[in-house]
């Protein structure tokens, strides 16, 4: 859903001559290509991101995590500049280490820029910052405007994206250090 909602916005308020889509449901690509021909006409084209990468400007991956390292190798391989969506720490550690040889490349990778994480760390280190902040909490999640289904849930995020983000461990900031926690092991304030 980011993804066409991205390309939407790209189509609308960008000025990009065309936008390719690429997704592995194909269903869910006719149907979002059908919703963004119609609103945004004729600079949607389908893609399949396997051959290549050459020819575009930029590629925003809004695909799961586990596609982000191979995306990252197109990338350098076609020195095509890549901004990626993420969720993932370990996946995202993987990605930094492309950081060298990206600039060497002349590209830009840049991972985890979806809205949290993404925006949502870029917002709480800013706000940490300043002289009388001395806690963030940031809180994020599919709250529907409308609750209707039984435990009041919207899923905006894969399914896959959402278990990822409960799994494992937590990297928090606690007191200035970096610090792991078990997920699903505390009950939140909120």
């Amino acid at each position: 859903m980011q993804g066409v909602a991205a390309a939407y916005d790209l189509a609308k308020k960008g000025d990009a001559k065309e936008i390719w889509l690429y997704d592995i449901d194909v269903n869910r690509l006719k149907a979002a290509f059908g919703r963004l021909h119609t609103l945004c006409g004729d600079v949607i084209r389908i893609w399949d991101y396997r051959k290549h990468f050459k020819g575009v400007d930029v590629v925003l991956n809004a695909a799961t995590f586990k596609k982000s390292v191979e995306f990252n190798e197109i990338a350098l391989r076609d020195k095509v500049s890549i901004c990626d969506l993420g969720g993932n720490s370990g996946v995202v550690k993987d990605q930094l280490s492309f950081h060298q040889v990206a600039a060497e490349a002349g590209i830009v990778i840049a991972p985890d820029c979806g809205v949290a994480p993404g925006a949502a760390n870029t917002l709480s280190a800013w706000m940490a910052q300043q002289d009388k902040v001395h806690s963030v909490e940031v809180l994020c999640g599919g709250l529907p405007q409308c609750v209707t289904m039984p435990l009041g849930y919207h899923f905006p995020f894969s399914i896959e994206g959402l278990i990822n983000e409960y799994s494992g461990q937590a990297i928090d900031l606690v007191d200035g250090e970096v610090t792991f926690t078990d997920t699903l092991t505390d009950v939140s304030k909120h």
